[in-house]
């Protein structure tokens, strides 16, 4: 039976705080996320686990799936603690947003303390699944 694929929008934080967190533990490699600044738009790809197939049966493993983030009305991009070019897989923790006083931006928090801040004129992240999810060994751990 084939699933349906995860597509949604934010434009407000409440609607970043469902994307940020269905990305939870997303694989990142930064040189796959791309600033094209001639069309506002930042974006790209990661492999994400399937937090919304949370319990799966006894002995099932966790899936993952590849899936597509768009941030658009971009107007920088910034990065802190973290290599562009590094081919090795982030752990994206959370998104977050600015507050109503702020500059409008929206920032990737990485496990190690690194960070994208984007800029934005106006909130819209886009999130979509590609392809089918597959099972994986890998299981998210956070301390506590």
């Amino acid at each position: 039976m084939k699933r349906k694929h995860l597509k949604l929008r934010a434009i407000d934080a409440e609607d970043l705080a469902m994307i940020s967190a269905i990305l939870q533990d997303a694989l990142v490699e930064l040189p796959n996320l791309m600033y094209r600044q001639g069309e506002g738009r930042f974006g790209g790809y990661m492999v994400r686990f399937r937090h919304e197939d949370r319990a799966p049966p006894a002995g099932a493993a966790i899936r993952q799936v590849k899936c597509a983030m768009t941030i658009n009305g971009v107007a920088a991009v910034r990065h802190r603690g973290v290599s562009q070019t590094s081919r090795a897989p982030l752990e994206l923790l959370a998104l977050s947003t600015g507050e109503e006083d702020e500059p409008g931006h929206v920032t990737l928090h990485f496990a190690g303390g690194g960070a994208v801040r984007v800029e934005v004129d106006r909130l819209d992240v886009r999130l979509e699944d590609i392809g089918e999810p597959w099972s994986s060994s890998l299981v998210p751990a956070h301390g506590g």
